[in-house]
């Protein structure tokens, strides 16, 4: 028997025997998680770096307008061709490429123009 002190051979073996099962699981991880999450943003990236002059956009905070203008990290929002509302967005608050002005659909295969809004307060039955 060994004392508190001792060595006990055996004691070395039980983390080596758990460590396939720990890089087991991180490499089901990265593959299952990680690289899908990192293609995913680089897909996004080239998208946004794509934007061009005509295309139709919705913005993480709902706005939908079409681009007019590019500047650097930000680009010119047309809100409202009638009235001349611009607004001026980061090019990463764009969340959803609808498609160019022309009808022709983004990446991601949504309609070009949305859904007209329900009256607010009205009966919608």
């Amino acid at each position: 028997m060994s004392g508190p002190g001792g060595g006990d051979p055996s004691g070395g073996g039980a983390f080596i025997g758990m460590l396939p099962p720990l890089v087991l699981t991180f490499v089901i991880f990265y593959f299952l998680l990680i690289r899908p999450q990192q293609r995913k943003e680089r897909d996004r990236q080239a998208q946004l770096a794509a934007l061009k002059k005509g295309d139709r956009v919705v913005t993480s905070g709902g706005i939908v307008g079409t681009v007019a203008g590019n500047r650097g990290d930000q680009i010119l929002l047309l809100v409202d061709e009638r009235k001349d509302v611009r607004m001026t967005v980061l090019r990463s608050a764009v969340s959803t490429i609808l498609g160019d002005k022309d009808g022709a659909e983004g990446g991601n295969g949504k309609a070009d123009e949305p859904a007209e809004p329900a009256p607010v307060g009205k009966d919608r039955t």
